[in-house]
């Protein structure tokens, strides 16, 4: 069975060059800088299960203070299509 390290470098891969593998506050995710002030942050992604629900970080800014979380998205599933 393929570890946590491989299933993150997939997914990241899955959703295009724009993505990168991060460590963020000690947790490898997934995240992406649109360029205008904006990044993605995917998290919970670090797994190997195929049943953990990731939470999607849209953050505006670069740094506290004044970077702040604009959009949480929780419990998404970005497993559903990869077979064991």
């Amino acid at each position: 069975m393929p570890g946590k390290n491989s299933y993150i470098k997939a997914l990241c891969r899955s959703l295009g060059a724009e993505y990168c593998v991060r460590e963020i506050d000690l947790e490898p995710i997934i995240y992406r800088d649109f360029g205008n002030g904006f990044n993605v942050e995917i998290s919970g992604v670090y797994t190997a299960s195929t049943k953990k629900k990731a939470t999607r970080y849209l953050w505006h800014g670069e740094l506290p203070p004044e970077c702040i979380i604009v959009k949480t998205c929780r419990k998404e599933t970005y497993y559903e299509s990869r077979k064991q």
